[in-house]
Parts: C-alpha cells; structure tokens; sequence
C-alpha cells in the first residue's frame, strides 16, 4: 500500500510540474514600453508601447530619431502576436514660420549659404543633434 501511494505521489507531482511548465510557456511574452524589435526572418523595426507595436516607416527614420540599431531585439511572430499593429513612425517634418530662412553649411552666422527656405515651406529633418 505504501508502495502504491509512492508512486502514485510521484506521478501526481509530475503531472503537476508538467502542467504549470506548459502554463509558463504560453504565458504571453511583455515588454517595457520604448523596447525596439524585429521580428526574426522581418525587415520591420517596431517601438513597443502601450500595448502597440509601431512600424518605422523606413531605416533613415529609425536612423533620425537616433535610436542605436544595438538597441533592437530580435523576436519570434508569437513573441509580440498580443501587441496590437499602431500607426506607422514617420519622418519628422518642420514647417518654416520665418519670412525666409538661411540654410548654410554650418550653423554659423557665415557659413556659406546653401539655399533660402521659404516661409509655409515643409521639409523633413533629416538629423537631429541636441535640443
């Protein structure tokens, strides 16, 4: 009788260790908001926030907001499958509100002067550096 009630202990705590590793396996995989990833075999960078994964439009965009690409995890599809798909991350624009504005070489009072931008004019920011 002992024997059996071993063996059945034994079996029941398998079965129990067994169950909540499978439990664990399909608990769903969080992030912290601001993680960057790429879903493995994917081109598509995504910023995880609030529940969305947001694509950037293209690399110079992830590029202009200054990200690091060491900072993008790889992941699996099933990984970020419970994050919702959010709008797209362009490219920030800047609209001219000056009458005109020198665009020179350098930001120095005289630099040379590549072009006038005019005002209601929008351009893409194509770097960002500083405040």
């Amino acid at each position: 009788m002992y024997k059996k009630f071993l063996i059945s202990s034994v079996i029941v705590f398998f079965g129990l260790v067994l169950l909540s590793g499978k439990t664990m396996a399909m608990e769903e995989k969080s992030f912290e908001d601001g993680t960057l990833v790429k879903i493995k075999g994917q081109k598509v960078i995504y910023l995880l926030e609030e529940g969305v994964k947001r694509p950037f439009a293209n690399s110079d965009t992830y590029k202009t907001y200054g990200y690091s690409w060491y900072e993008i995890k790889t992941v699996k599809e099933e990984d970020v499958a419970n994050y919702q798909t959010g709008p797209e991350i362009k490219t920030p624009t800047v609209q001219i509100t000056a009458d005109k504005l020198f665009i020179r070489k350098w930001p120095l009072r005289f630099s040379k002067i590549l072009f006038t931008a005019q005002k209601n004019e929008t351009y893409e920011i194509v770097d960002m550096m500083g405040s």
